[in-house]
């Protein structure tokens, strides 16, 4: 995946994602918040980042993003709501939807 200023049409970042082929991917709606969330490189898990808030370390900016542990098949979709505050995951075997925190990862 690759996440691009739609200003500039730079390359702001770009993450290694287990085989994608559906382009399972989210961003939220509130233009005060920016988040992202995609595939990890690990089966059944997700990464979520926050393009608003980075960390700067070796005068590089770090985008903040966490990883959280969805699912043991592979995720099949991904939503955030509005604000942001929330993720949403299916797998594969479509019986379980499960719901975190973008905060910290916790499933609620």
């Amino acid at each position: 995946m690759q996440v691009f200023d739609l200003r500039t049409l730079e390359r702001i970042s770009k993450y290694e994602t287990v085989e994608n082929l559906g382009g399972i991917a989210a961003v939220n709606s509130d233009k005060n918040m920016g988040l992202f969330a995609c595939l990890s490189k690990d089966e059944g898990n997700i990464r979520v980042i926050n393009f608003d808030r980075y960390k700067e370390e070796k005068a590089q900016k770090s985008f903040l993003e966490i990883e959280i542990k969805a699912h043991k098949s592979q995720v099949t979709a991904i939503a955030l709501n509005w604000q942001g505050s929330l993720v949403a995951t299916a797998s594969l075997e479509g019986q379980v939807i499960r719901v975190f925190r973008t905060s910290d990862g916790e499933m609620i």
